[in-house]
């Protein structure tokens, strides 16, 4: 028998270790807990590895991916997820099978959610809502959000919440308003897109007041946005469809924290957020945020990548291996995209209109791409059919269309358009043959300031046949004055076309010249006196080779180095120069300038110099451009037996330089400096007649 005494020691005990036990799990209930969130964005079917031809990794690919997301988790609850774009604009293999072994991919790598992006949009509405399936009900096993979209049924969630560690994390999912206009019309018939930033911040306040969520993580298909715009209610934001990088944190005036991360595409990078929680107060108390790069994650499973999803991967490509293999040529020079104009795209460009030339009886004057339609680079060394495919994955049908010369410069003047309450610029890839000038100071609608096709000022009123994609020339991309233009079909692919340009001509090189070049006159040009000119948009963000710019106004010239690493390459001012011109004192009424670099850009602005007879240039034939495959064509002269008459030139220079760039507002002035020029082109037809 156990002593009284020792009984009630021993009840003493249980009842402190019983009370012990029981702070403790409370302790443990209201004790800060820890979870992560990984993303990626924009995977678009990259789920080969792929390298440089210098054995560097450019692709990490789906294994190594689905090695390292686990590892992030650090031992914590983990939610993988993404942005959109999982499909669609897919690389070869992915492509050809119809994206299948992309979403057998994601479902065995436990993808929980994604953002609907516009390229689930690609086949269709109804391809999205069936064979891929929006409620992991297809060949999708996770659901598919899109909570800024109406219209059409069956309705895509907004939403999802899931545990983690205790805590009710909301994933809301959105998809930029822009869809309509960048994907084909008939893919999204019936379907409405309000704006993601809204109606992501909408619903943050609607679940966190309901009590449905602790936490909530935005999935947006859009990337044109900073931390500050997010509502209070939304704790973090992953973004996506620009295929940026970025991690951006800040802390909010109640002590909380946000970040708006952007986790590139490809699989090249990913989005890796751990979070702190007080399940007491509700209340988050840090994220720590990081974008692992292609080079962190070879590095930790570069030699250890999932067996599993590896076996998926090589029973993919060897499915489409025959045809993706077969060479299409040798190149001698890499090609590289950009964000806006880049050499690859101004190839394409070319590619097709040569190509619509070659394979139809129409001979376009022009060729066009969309940055957006560029989606992989060209290396040097042999390129494969697949290697072609990917740049332009589309199966876009190449087409042409009829535009007048106005319509043209409308085209142009839409490559700034608003966003988001911000600007994005969109500089379209152009033909060997064409260039321009703007002044991005301008307002929106008149910042064009000069165009040429062939080495001529372009003609407002003369038709122009445009070769390009049946995307861009039905108005894709914003760019609507395209659907003013007259279109035909073809019946001929992108990448075919692409790849029979490529395969014509193996010694294709680089365009150094810039299409667009940014020039800005800082003071008011005049006679006698310093003109101050300030230039972007003088160099590319990869293969650019210019290093200095000339400026030349009659017998005056200035040279300046060109600061490559000046200006936005998302902004298209990149490469910028600044040099001061001394106006001839002997020069008046309308004049060029002529911008040339050591690449090969040669551009000219008109400017007005006022009243009186303008001096004849001593060098006449420094008045024309020069494209690379374009022609030479005076801009100011035209020789007529051994004399020049410089009034026709001015003329024309009046009517089309300034009528390109007419401002409403100023129509008096533009109407002052044509009645200007024809009384001097009149004055001379007289003194010649004498």
């Amino acid at each position: 028998m156990i002593p009284k005494s020792k009984l009630g020691t021993l009840s003493v005990g249980v009842v402190c270790a019983l009370a012990a036990q029981h702070a403790a799990v409370a302790n443990a209930q209201t004790a800060p807990v820890k979870f992560n969130v990984t993303a990626i964005t924009d995977f678009h079917g990259h789920f080969e590895q792929t390298t440089k031809k210098t054995g560097e990794v450019v692709d990490p690919g789906a294994a190594v991916l689905a090695c390292m997301v686990p590892k992030l988790a650090d031992g914590n609850p983990q939610a993988f997820v993404s942005s959109g774009d999982n499909i669609g604009g897919s690389s070869f293999s992915s492509a050809l099978l119809q994206d299948a072994p992309t979403m057998e991919m994601l479902n065995a790598m436990g993808l929980e959610a994604s953002a609907v992006g516009n390229h689930e949009f690609d086949k269709g509405f109804s391809d999205l809502t069936g064979r891929v399936g929006i409620n992991g009900d297809g060949e999708a096993k996770f659901p598919y959000l899109g909570g800024n979209i109406t219209g059409d049924n069956p309705d895509l969630k907004s939403y999802v919440v899931k545990d983690l560690n205790g805590v009710k994390v909301a994933f809301v999912g959105t998809v930029t308003d822009t869809t309509p206009q960048i994907v084909a019309a008939d893919a999204v018939t019936g379907l409405n897109f309000a704006n993601p930033l809204e109606v992501t911040n909408q619903l943050a306040t609607e679940l966190k007041k309901s009590g449905e969520a602790d936490v909530v993580v935005a999935l947006i298909h859009e990337g044109n946005l900073t931390a500050a715009q997010f509502g209070p209610d939304v704790d973090a934001a992953l973004g996506g469809h620009t295929h940026l990088v970025g991690n951006e944190k800040i802390t909010r005036a109640d002590g909380s924290p946000f970040v708006w991360a952007q986790a590139g595409s490809f699989g090249r990078n990913i989005a890796d957020l751990d979070f702190t929680f007080d399940p007491a107060t509700k209340k988050l108390i840090d994220i720590q945020s990081q974008v692992v790069d292609a080079a962190t994650m070879m590095q930790e499973c570069g030699t250890t990548p999932n067996a599993s999803i590896q076996a998926i991967v090589d029973k993919a490509v060897a499915a489409a291996a025959t045809e993706g293999n077969r060479a299409v040529t040798t190149l001698n020079h890499d090609f590289l995209r950009g964000l806006n104009e880049s050499q690859l795209a101004n190839l394409i460009a070319e590619a097709t209109k040569q190509g619509i030339a070659d394979k139809t009886s129409v001979k376009p004057d022009l060729g066009l791409i969309n940055p957006g339609g560029v989606r992989a680079d060209l290396f040097a060394g042999e390129v494969t059919y697949k290697e072609v495919f990917d740049v332009q994955p589309f199966a876009n049908d190449m087409t042409y269309a009829t535009l007048s010369g106005a319509e043209i410069k409308q085209v142009l003047e839409q490559q700034w358009q608003p966003k988001n309450g911000n600007e994005t610029t969109t500089m379209l890839g152009w033909s060997n043959n064409f260039s321009y000038t703007f002044d991005v100071t301008r307002p929106k609608g008149n910042r064009i300031t000069s165009i040429s096709v062939d080495g001529q000022p372009i003609d407002p009123t003369r038709n122009y046949v445009v070769a390009a994609g049946a995307f861009l020339l039905n108005g894709g991309d914003g760019f609507t004055a395209l659907k003013n233009g007259t279109m035909a079909s073809s019946g001929l692919l992108d990448v075919d076309l692409f790849a029979t340009y490529l395969s014509d001509h193996p010694d294709v090189t680089p365009r150094t010249s810039q299409v667009a070049t940014g020039v800005h006159f800082a003071n008011q040009p005049e006679p006698g006196k310093p003109l101050n000119i300030e230039l972007n948009s003088l160099a590319l963000e990869h293969g650019e080779s210019a290093t200095s710019v000339t400026a030349t106004l009659g017998e005056a010239t200035s040279s300046a180095p060109i600061n490559q690493a000046g200006g936005d390459a998302s902004a298209a001012t990149l490469g910028t120069a600044t040099l001061t011109l001394n106006v001839p004192a002997d020069l008046r009424g309308i004049q060029m300038v002529t911008i040339t670099t050591d690449a090969g850009t040669k551009v000219m602005v008109p400017i007005d110099l006022g009243a009186g007879a303008p001096a004849e240039p001593t060098k006449p034939g420094d008045n024309k451009l020069t494209q690379p495959g374009g022609v030479d064509g005076s801009i100011m002269a035209v020789k007529i037996g051994s004399g020049l008459i410089m009034g026709v030139g001015l003329l024309f220079s009046a009517l089309v330089g300034i009528g390109i760039s007419m401002n409403p507002a100023k129509s008096a002035q533009v109407r002052e400096a044509i009645d200007r020029a024809i009384r001097e082109f009149q004055s001379r037809i007289a003194a010649m007649s004498h």
